[in-house]
């Protein structure tokens, strides 16, 4: 697995929208964890 990974926040954030546009608001796959997430990869 390549260690220099980049993520495109701008599509996270596109794909985010269209979850919660599929699967509603408040599905699990488009709901903030309470500790607000952020987790990095491979932390």
């Amino acid at each position: 697995m390549d260690d220099n990974v980049i993520i495109d926040r701008a599509a996270m954030g596109r794909l985010a929208k269209a979850l919660a546009f599929i699967c509603g608001p408040q599905h699990p796959t488009t709901v903030r964890p309470p500790d607000g997430g952020g987790q990095r990869l491979g932390a």
